[in-house]
């Protein structure tokens, strides 16, 4: 299968993308129908032709690197997808999420893993101000008033420690555990902050309708007795 070095516009991964098919355009370009093996999203490159050789070698079944035959990308869809922090978390929760996320697709795993571990303190902290100390004390006690149930904990334990990892150990995280330590750090921002707003928010607005219910609807006649 013939691939593509091109950036993945949904994890910025810049590697040999899969090129599915290939097909013509009203442009009199070929586009290119692409898949990220990293993040298993398809995306679609229209590329100027540069040599004779495109067609036989878009169509290899062996591995073959298509650069060399093509000019450049005249478009791509989508375009590069915005970094997002879960929604609803306090600002600075967010703004070290997108420093963390940033270092992490530069492939700087030291920082990533540092970032993302003083997030996950950050939110603990949001969560729960009248709790001091470290991370693992103020997890413990989290997960002793139920604001954090027994799996987010326990993976807390295990981030713990790789953030540790990072803060003080030579050797450079590994890129699967800075991504279980993006995951974790995302999902436990989404667990204490973006569901929570969710739920309150839907509350709030079912209660208002069933309100706007009671005061437009139809009224009781009076009785005259």
């Amino acid at each position: 299968m013939a691939v593509f070095v091109h950036t993945c516009p949904f994890c910025s991964g810049k590697l040999g993308l899969d090129v599915v098919a290939v097909r013509p355009t009203g442009m009199h370009m070929p586009a290119l129908y692409l898949h990220c093996s990293a993040c298993h999203m398809p995306s679609l490159a229209i590329v100027a032709v540069n040599s004779p050789g495109f067609e036989t070698a878009a169509r290899d079944p062996q591995p073959r690197a298509l650069n060399a035959y093509i000019g450049g990308v005249v478009a791509s869809h989508p375009g590069e997808q915005p970094e997002r922090a879960p929604d609803h978390v306090p600002p600075e929760v967010g703004r070290v999420f997108l420093q963390s996320r940033g270092s992490h697709r530069r492939g700087d795993m030291d920082l990533a893993a540092m970032g993302y571990r003083r997030s996950v303190e950050l939110a603990l902290k949001a969560a729960d101000p009248s709790i001091k100390g470290q991370l693992g004390p103020r997890t413990d006690a989290l997960a002793a008033r139920k604001v954090l149930n027994g799996s987010m904990k326990d993976w807390a334990d295990n981030v713990r420690l790789l953030g540790n990892d990072a803060n003080h150990d030579p050797p450079e995280p590994t890129p699967d555990a800075v991504e279980d330590l993006h995951l974790f750090t995302e999902t436990l921002l989404e667990f204490l902050f973006t569901m929570p707003e969710r739920v309150k928010r839907r509350r709030e607005a079912t209660e208002e309708g069933k309100a706007g219910i009671g005061n437009d609807g139809p009224k009781p006649e009076a009785s005259n007795a």
